[in-house]
């Protein structure tokens, strides 16, 4: 007969659970990967939006486009850095997209980044009777998101023009200086209105003035 004491069994429960707890240390101690990071963090509560710009950030990682900071790169990767790092894709889409305008820029495409070149913009809106409008901006939220970036393209004129007013590292005119001057000629009936996208109505309502038939005020 084997007879095993209260005392003994105490003990041998209490070292197994030991064991238990040691080996959930070390599993917990082991650095999470990047795919276990990405999918913790895309399973959390998080809106369209962010939802949008985490999965953008996931796929420049994995195409090599963008990658952790170095400083940061021995941490757990969070939400809060991939966003950062969404701001940092975003800019260098930006760039990129701009450094391709300019250089494959026909002879009737012209970038607007002074106000003398602005100003006589200005005045060639005002003679058309219909003109394209497109946005570029940081998102497609149209209560966080800004515009970096306006498109024109006046017929009458045959020109094409885009005015960048929140880019970096080139030279341009001020978004509220934009806006403000631009608000006039958008605003008239008289002249139609051909936006590109329904998200280009919406933020143009909303920063520049009236466009497509939209009411319109500075923000």
């Amino acid at each position: 007969m084997n007879i095993r004491s209260p005392g003994a069994e105490d003990k041998a429960e209490k070292s197994d659970t030991a064991v238990k707890d040691a080996v959930g240390r070390r599993k917990s101690a082991e650095p999470e990967s990047l795919d276990a990071a990405w999918q913790r963090i895309l399973t959390m509560k998080n809106s369209d939006s962010d939802t949008e710009k985490l999965r953008a950030v996931r796929k420049a990682m994995t195409d090599g486009l963008i990658g952790r900071v170095p400083s940061l790169a021995a941490k757990r990767f969070s939400k809060a850095e991939a966003l950062r790092l969404w701001t940092d894709l975003a800019e260098q889409n930006r760039a990129e997209t701009l450094r391709k305008m300019v250089e494959e820029t026909p002879d009737n495409y012209e970038l607007i980044t002074g106000t003398a070149q602005f100003q006589t913009l200005l005045s060639q809106l005002a003679s058309e009777e219909i003109i394209a409008v497109d946005t570029e901006t940081t998102g497609v939220d149209v209560y966080t998101d800004n515009i970096v970036g306006i498109s024109l393209t006046l017929p009458k004129a045959d020109i094409h023009v885009y005015i960048p007013v929140d880019h970096v590292g080139i030279e341009q005119i001020s978004r509220e200086y934009v806006l403000r001057e631009l608000a006039p000629i958008l605003g008239r009936k008289d002249i139609g209105k051909d936006c590109t996208t329904p998200y280009s109505i919406s933020r143009c309502s909303g920063d520049t003035g009236t466009i497509c038939g939209e009411s319109y005020g500075i923000r």
